[in-house]
This record gives C-alpha cells, sequence and structure tokens, in this order.
C-alpha cells in the first residue's frame, strides 16, 4: 500500500511538495478544491501503474525547466518499496493499483455522450480480467506465430512454384520414390516421340508440296488472244523510245480515235489502209479483256517461275526421313524434274511476252513429266497415310502429362528437395499443433468469457438498480471479432420495457447520446467499477482509487454511492487499501462518520500563490477543525476569539444574533414555529421560550438590547470594557440554552 510521499517536484500544482510526515492509511481521505491537484495526484498513480512516463511529463508545472522528480513509499508486511521517478520514467511499475475517475470512464465507459468501439474493447478486456487477458495474449502469440509458419509456408509454396509448375504441392509430398523412375520415363519418351512422328508425318501429309494445283498452271498457260501483237510490238519499238510511256500514250489516242475516223487526232494526217489495220491491232491489244489475260499469265507465271523445285524436293525428302519414311524419288528422277521445270520455265517466259503463243501444257513433254512425278510421289504418301493413324490430342496431352508427373517426382527425391519438402512436412505439422492449441483456447476463452459476463451483467444490473437506476444493460456478450466496429458488447434497457442503442447520435430515436443524463451516464460507469471489483480475486492485493466519484450525482445516490465505496468487497477480501479523494467537503465528512471509515487517515491539498503560480501541499486535515459541522461553528470560534484576544474592533453583534437564532430553532423548534414563520428574530424568541422564567427572559431581553437585536434607532457605540462585558453575556447565556 502507499505509505507515504517523499517528494513530487514539477509536477502540476506539486512544484515541490514534501509532506511534512504525513502518513497514508488502509482507508486514506483526500479533500482538495478543484484546481489543486487531485487530476494531477491521480495521474502520477496511473503513471505507476502503466510505466507511462508521458502522464507526469505532460504535467509538467508551469515555468519550471528542472527536472520532474517523485519518490514515493510502499509498505506491505513492513516491507518498504521506493517507487521513484526521474528522467521520464519510473524505477518500477505497480500494477496492483485501480483508478475509477474521469479518464477511466472516457477510455472504458463512454465520452461525451459516445460509447465507441475502442470504448467496447477496453471494456471487453477489463471484464474478461487477468485471466481472460492471459487467454487472449497466448491466443496472440500462437496466432503470431502460426503467422510466421503460413509466412514460411508461402515462401516454400512460392518456391515450390518455381521449380514445379503446375505440379500439385501436397501431392508431391505425399508421393513414395520410385526405382525403376527412369525406366518407366523412358518408356514414356518412346511413345511420346512415336506420337510425335505420327503428328508430324500427318502435318508433312497434309502440308506437301506435291498436292500441287497443275490444273490451273495448264489452264492458265493454254489461253491465247487473237490479236497481231507483233505488228503492235515492232511498231512500237521502231518509232517510240520508252516502251511502257509509248504504250499508255497510243492507247490514250486510240480510245480518244471515234470509230470512223480517216485523220489521226494528233497530227491530223490521212489514215491509210496500212495504218487503219495497225488500229486495229492496237483497239484489239488494249481492250480489258487483252489486259485481264495479260495479267494473268503474268501473275501465274511468275508463280511458277519463282517455284525452286530442287530446294523444295530436298527439303521434302529431308523432313520425310527425318520421322522415318523415304520417299521413291531417286536422284535422277529428281535431277529430270529439275531440268523439266528449267525448260519450261524458258516456255512460261515466253508466253508472258506474247499471249498468243500456243503452250498446250498436256503435250508439252516437260510439263507432263513434272505433273506425273509428282502425281505419282503424292500418290505414294497417300498410301504411306493411309497406314498412319492420326494421334488423339488427349492421348499425347496425357503422355506429356504423366512424363512430367514423373519426372518432378525424379526431381522431387533429389537431396536437396528431400530436405526441403521435409522441412515443409514439419512446418505444417508445427502450424496444425499451433492451430490446434489456438483453437482449444479460443473455445477456452469464449466460454470464460460468456460465464464471466453473465456474472457482470447480474452484477452491474444489481448495482444500478440500488442506486436508484431506472435502466439496466442487456445483452451483454463479450466480443467476438475485434475488428468489427460495428460490434457493440450490451445494450441499455429502461423500465424493463423500452431498449435503446448505446451507438446512435442522431435525434430521431432514443439512444445512449439523447437518453441519458450526466448522472446515469456517472451512475453506469460507477456499477462497471464496482463489479470489476467484485469479481476481482485478488482484490485483497489491490489499491483502488476514488477520485471524485460523487461528480453529478444527487443525495441520494451519493451516500448509497459513499456505502458501496466503504463496503467494496469481492465477497471474501477487501482492498489492500482504498484512496478516496474528493472537492465536497459534507459528503469528505460523511465518509469519516462511517464505522468503516471512522478510523481513516484524512488529508488534504492545500495551495497558495506564489511566485505568480499556485503551488499546492499534501497535508493533514481535521476534520473538526477544518470542516465544522455548519456555519454556526465558524461564527462561535469567531466570537470566542474576539473574546479572548480582546479584538473588539472586529465585528461581533451579527455573529451573535445568528448564533441565537440558530440554537433557538434546534431547540425550541415546536415553541416558536409560529414566530418563526413570522419570521420574528432572538427577542420574540426569548419572550415566548421564558414567559414562566422572568429572570431568564429579563436576561435574553437585555442581551438583545446590548447585540441592538431589533433596536433599529440604536446609534449608541460601545466601549472596549461594554463589548467584552457583552461577550461574556453572551457566552453565559449560551449555557442557559
Amino acid at each position: 500500500m502507499l505509505k507515504r510521499i517523499q517528494n513530487i517536484k514539477n509536477v502540476g500544482k506539486f512544484r515541490d511538495s514534501h509532506p511534512p510526515g504525513q502518513e497514508f492509511g488502509i482507508n486514506t481521505l483526500i479533500f482538495a478544491h478543484n484546481t489543486c491537484g487531485k487530476s494531477t495526484f491521480t495521474a502520477i498513480l496511473r503513471s505507476l501503474k502503466t510505466g507511462v512516463g508521458n502522464l507526469v511529463i505532460s504535467r509538467r508545472s508551469f515555468g519550471s525547466t528542472d527536472d520532474q522528480k517523485i519518490s514515493l513509499d510502499f509498505e506491505d508486511g513492513g516491507i518498504k518499496t521506493s517507487y521513484l521517478f526521474q528522467n521520464g520514467k519510473w524505477n518500477n511499475q505497480n500494477r496492483d493499483i485501480h483508478i475509477f475517475d474521469t479518464k477511466f470512464i472516457a477510455e472504458n465507459i463512454f465520452d461525451g455522450e459516445q460509447i465507441s468501439f475502442e470504448h467496447q474493447k477496453n471494456l471487453n478486456e477489463i471484464i474478461i480480467g487477468e485471466r481472460g487477458k492471459l487467454l487472449q495474449k497466448q491466443i496472440n502469440d500462437l496466432q503470431i506465430e502460426s503467422d510466421k509458419l503460413t509466412a514460411q509456408k508461402s515462401a516454400k509454396t512460392t518456391e515450390f512454384s518455381r521449380s514445379f509448375p503446375g505440379a500439385d504441392f501436397k501431392k508431391l509430398g505425399a508421393v513414395e520414390n520410385d526405382p525403376d523412375i527412369d525406366e518407366h520415363i523412358k518408356v514414356l519418351d518412346e511413345k511420346i516421340k512415336f506420337f510425335d512422328e505420327q503428328v508430324q508425318f500427318n502435318n508433312l501429309v497434309r502440308n506437301n508440296v506435291f498436292n500441287t494445283d497443275f490444273i490451273s498452271y495448264e489452264t492458265t498457260f493454254d489461253k491465247t488472244f487473237d490479236a497481231k501483237q507483233d505488228a503492235v510490238e515492232e511498231h512500237i519499238s521502231k518509232h517510240w523510245k520508252d516502251k511502257f510511256h509509248s504504250q499508255q500514250f497510243l492507247k490514250e489516242g486510240v480510245e480518244l480515235l471515234g470509230e470512223n475516223a480517216t485523220n489521226c487526232v494528233f497530227c491530223g494526217q490521212a489514215l491509210l489502209s496500212e495504218a487503219q489495220d495497225l488500229i486495229k491491232s492496237y483497239k484489239e491489244l488494249f481492250r480489258e479483256e487483252y489486259e485481264a489475260l495479260r495479267n494473268e499469265i503474268e501473275t501465274t507465271g511468275n508463280s511458277f517461275l519463282r517455284w525452286d523445285i530442287e530446294s523444295v524436293l530436298d527439303k521434302t525428302i529431308t523432313e520425310f526421313k527425318q520421322i522415318g519414311v523415304t520417299l521413291n524419288i531417286t536422284e535422277t528422277q529428281k535431277q529430270e524434274i529439275v531440268s523439266a521445270k528449267k525448260r519450261f520455265d524458258l516456255i512460261v517466259e515466253a508466253k508472258q511476252k506474247n499471249l498468243n503463243l500456243i503452250v498446250n501444257c498436256a503435250e508439252n513433254p516437260d510439263f507432263v513429266l513434272i505433273k506425273s512425278e509428282f502425281s505419282r510421289i503424292l500418290g505414294d504418301i497417300k498410301n504411306l497415310q493411309a497406314s498412319v493413324a492420326e494421334p488423339g490430342a488427349i492421348d499425347i496431352k496425357q503422355l506429356r502429362d504423366e512424363k512430367i508427373d514423373l519426372e518432378n517426382i525424379k526431381k522431387r527425391f533429389e537431396p536437396e528437395w528431400v530436405e526441403f519438402f521435409d522441412s515443409s512436412a514439419q512446418i505444417e505439422k508445427t502450424a496444425n499443433e499451433l492451430r490446434y492449441k489456438r483453437d482449444l483456447q479460443r473455445k477456452e476463452l469464449e466460454e470464460y468469457s460468456t460465464t464471466i459476463f453473465s456474472e457482470h451483467k447480474g452484477t452491474i444490473n444489481s448495482f444500478c438498480s440500488q442506486l436508484g437506476a431506472d435502466f439496466e444493460i442487456i445483452d451483454f456478450v463479450p466480443l467476438k471479432k475485434l475488428r468489427n466496429q460495428k460490434e457493440r458488447i450490451f445494450a441499455i434497457r429502461f423500465f424493463n420495457e423500452h431498449s435503446i442503442t448505446i451507438d446512435g447520435d442522431t435525434e430521431d430515436s432514443p439512444s445512449f447520446h439523447n437518453t441519458f443524463s450526466e448522472s446515469d451516464k456517472r451512475l453506469l460507469a460507477f456499477a462497471f467499477f464496482l463489479s470489476i471489483l467484485s469479481h476481482d480475486q485478488d482484490l485483497k492485493n489491490k489499491i483502488v482509487v476514488f477520485d471524485d466519484p460523487l461528480s453529478s450525482f444527487d443525495r441520494e445516490r451519493k451516500m448509497k454511492t459513499i456505502h458501496f465505496i466503504a463496503d467494496v468487497s469481492n465477497g471474501t477480501d477487501t482492498p489492500k487499501q482504498k484512496i478516496i479523494l474528493t472537492h465536497e467537503k459534507e459528503f469528505y465528512k460523511d465518509f469519516k462518520k462511517l464505522p468503516e471509515l471512522s478510523n481513516a487517515q484524512t488529508l488534504k491539498i492545500s495551495s497558495k500563490i506564489s511566485d505568480g503560480t499556485k503551488q499546492s501541499e499534501i497535508e493533514y486535515c481535521d476534520i473538526d477543525q477544518d470542516f465544522p459541522d455548519d456555519d454556526i461553528i465558524d461564527r462561535l470560534k469567531r466570537v470566542q476569539n474576539i473574546l479572548a484576544n480582546e479584538s473588539f474592533d472586529q465585528k461581533y453583534a451579527d455573529d451573535c444574533r445568528i448564533i441565537l437564532e440558530n440554537i433557538f430553532k434546534r431547540k425550541y423548534y415546536f415553541d416558536i414555529k409560529d414566530e418563526l414563520a413570522q419570521r420574528k428574530s432572538v427577542r420574540t424568541f426569548s419572550i415566548k421560550v421564558f414567559d414562566g422564567d422572568p429572570a431568564k427572559k429579563t436576561r435574553f431581553i437585555r442581551l438583545c438590547d446590548s447585540l441592538q437585536i431589533e433596536l433599529h434607532d440604536n446609534t449608541s457605540t460601545a466601549s472596549d470594557g461594554d463589548i467584552k462585558a457583552i461577550l461574556v453575556e453572551f457566552f453565559e447565556c449560551l449555557k442557559i440554552i
């Protein structure tokens, strides 16, 4: 427990606080006006609990440049432990401190008018307690390890995919070694080779050059055109420098010449019969049919001339030979075909120059030789094709897949890959074990959380009921998905009938936002905190701090709150220490009046202005001295001091009057209640009360005269001696009543 504060320096209002021997007790009450240092003191304890130095650093005293230092002494069973804060950090933590204050509420219950998902997460963690947090940590640790193994497994899978494209990781990892795998691969290679040769053969057959379109050649080369081309050619060659341009020029002239023209369109000379015959030849030469035939023969002739028949024969013979097929073509036959092609090339060239040249392919021995030899070879190929079946696409694919599988198996049992698959299997085994442990822990956490939430629900609602709340919590269940921003662990129901959400922020429906008063919000938070304490099995080792727990409560709730704080227990144990801070004098005294807290240590945080700043100190508090029961005690002490110190320059009459009135009211209320209703004063009270005792009545009337009670026209001034006599008489009259 916190025993004493040795020093607080440069933290908030505590610029240099050295509490003079003030010790904390098992129950300690601390009074402080607002802004004097309560929240700073609480922040120091929270920083000590969490080890977060910034909670102290952020509260550096205004204008301070020196280091912040804190020295706290804790003592348990006679063993002293010192906690020191310097250089921005504590030398140790004390995790046994529980604090109820506005920060606890803002972090775990609500902030302003909102209950956020972060509040729900924090509250969930608090409710599940140390056991739940331990389970959660174990689950998280197992998940982290599992994620590491998953990353390793992913890396293994990537490496596997690069080295074994398309292979199944699990299937290949589980396969057994085959000592005859090389032989199996060899057999598949032979089958694949056979199928490949079949495919190549059929492709060669489909694309073979012996399937030449000789009919097209015959049809084109056998065509002629009945025009005197020789005469035209001779005329152009004799008279024109550029053959192409002359033909174009002449073609244009012939087209412009009329049907029965007798004169030249260019020179105007008469066209004799010889010229008329030449013009007729020109017209026949230039008409469209002639042009079309000329183009056809030119194109077909060029195709035939480009046909390198020797290269084609060599290539085809070689390709068939590569797949084990020998075509029936001797070297002599090949040379005869090549020679025939060369001779027929000359005829094709001549045909291109003279469309009227009669070729007659069917009777040309060279063309007939080429055609007959190609037809013979084509027949041989087709006979071979009939004996070779077309391989199925599925069959060859299946063979190739089988070969890939066998090669993968062979590679899989190479030393480096044996080690790879062994380590992968170990990773998978370890990962499965971790997942199994994690799932068991999750199940345990779920069962435990469900149970503890159910217990807390009853306790929280009991506290709410005893504090006079009109509401209760419902649907109080642990969070399942810690990333689901819409998830909530409880809802609210008013008057056992009207349910509201806790996360709505609109005005069109009831919610926490628009239904809860500040007192209700504080009550709910306080009920949660009390429930946490009542279910803490280690409560006997905890220091519980209440910082202004009574704020926003009406008197009925405040009195019940005081009782709850006094009775904090988990059913068996009470806290090791309770520290209660408040700024309300009346309830500070109410705490002390409780039998359970009658021996509580009473302290106060006093402050003064020094060097332009407020400086606070923790001091002993004498309740009777510092907080008398009411204002009358203060007035009595003041009048007593005037008499004792003979400070007769101070006013005293009003204090005396008020004291007398107060005592008459308390002692003789039923005798003077009518006079009280008429707002009468001490003189009237004395006449009524002492009507049967003339001596006492006279004495009190004279005291009223001396104090000028109800003597509005008396302007005399009493001497010091008179004042002393009046005050002595005053205290004598007090003894009477």
